[in-house]
């Protein structure tokens, strides 16, 4: 996670998290949001990391171009 949004996050309190606003023609809050940011970040992480194992080339390779074993054992 970005320092800076670790930084917005930590100055706020859980009525700016449950605070209504419009989101999708609907209401949502800030919880809800950073909930789904969350979670489709990970599921896309989690997507990409699978298709660099199926690209030839690429398996040790994150993308930061370091190893993203980090001391786990591969299995292919």
């Amino acid at each position: 996670m970005r320092a800076g949004t670790l930084e917005l996050l930590g100055s706020r309190d859980d009525a700016w998290l449950d605070e209504p606003l419009p989101f999708w023609g609907s209401t949502g809050n800030r919880h809800f949001m950073w909930f789904h940011v969350f979670k489709y970040e990970i599921n896309h992480r989690g997507q990409l990391r699978l298709l660099r194992r199926h690209q030839p080339g690429l398996q040790q390779s994150g993308r930061t171009g370091r190893s993203e074993c980090r001391g786990r054992s591969r299995r292919h």
